[in-house]
């Protein structure tokens, strides 16, 4: 009889972990899907932006040209790179890099013509890419955006912008997740003993009752209620 009452209490626990379990994970991972690729827009966005801006400010065409502002764009590249926490560079269409966001860390004078998302960049299209950290903590991505004048490729606005928010807000969920589970799994084992208990009384009965007969001695005062 115990046997019948431990497979009641395991299929119990399995009807309710497996659902939450596989639903949390699949929660999980189609959070993660729309935010990265939220991120990436976004980043896209600030190419986009700051390619206008380099045009307008820098080389002195396109809409609301001016011309000659290197610094003033530079302190626009960080303004901007401060906000949306993401690294900003401007890289010629030979991947040469002359404009840095992070001037403490400059990269200005660097080549990164070798780089896929650059070279697709500088073919004309938009090139993107995404690479682990060394601990396989963190997902860092590049978007590379050609700034066009004319037709012609005059720059490349390069956007890096890591997924630490993203990985936060996914470990805090796995948390939660967690918590729920077991929440849910002491409600359901407590529930199941209490079930099995209940369902099983009336065969224990019946088994004990079985057990003496078979022994000669006949009880006279057996009663069994219920329709099952």
């Amino acid at each position: 009889m115990r046997s019948i009452r431990v497979k009641l209490i395991v299929v119990s626990l399995l009807i309710v972990f497996l659902p939450v379990y596989f639903l949390g994970r699949y929660a999980i991972k189609s959070f993660d899907r729309f935010t990265r690729t939220v991120r990436e827009d976004e980043m896209g966005t600030c190419a986009f932006m700051i390619g206008e801006q380099y045009k307008a400010m820098v080389l002195g065409v396109g809409e609301g040209a001016v011309g000659g502002k290197d610094d003033e764009f530079a302190f626009l590249l960080q303004r901007y790179s401060e906000r949306v926490d993401a690294r900003m560079h401007i890289v010629t269409p030979e991947g040469l890099v002359i404009f840095d966001s992070d001037a403490e860390d400059s990269v200005v004078g660097r080549d990164f013509s070798a780089r896929r998302e650059i070279r697709t960049a500088s073919a004309g299209e938009y090139g993107a890419n995404w690479k682990l950290t060394k601990g396989n903590t963190h997902v860092f991505y590049y978007v590379a955006l050609p700034i066009k004048h004319e037709g012609e490729t005059v720059g490349i606005a390069y956007v890096a912008g890591h997924t630490d928010r993203i990985t936060r807000a996914i470990i805090e969920m796995e948390k939660d997740q967690k918590l729920a589970m077991a929440i849910a799994l002491a409600g359901a084992f407590l529930i199941s003993v209490i079930l099995a208990q209940t369902m099983t009384r009336r065969l224990r009965r019946l088994t004990g009752t079985a057990i003496q007969y078979a022994k000669g001695n006949i009880p006279m005062n057996l009663q069994i209620g219920g329709r099952d």
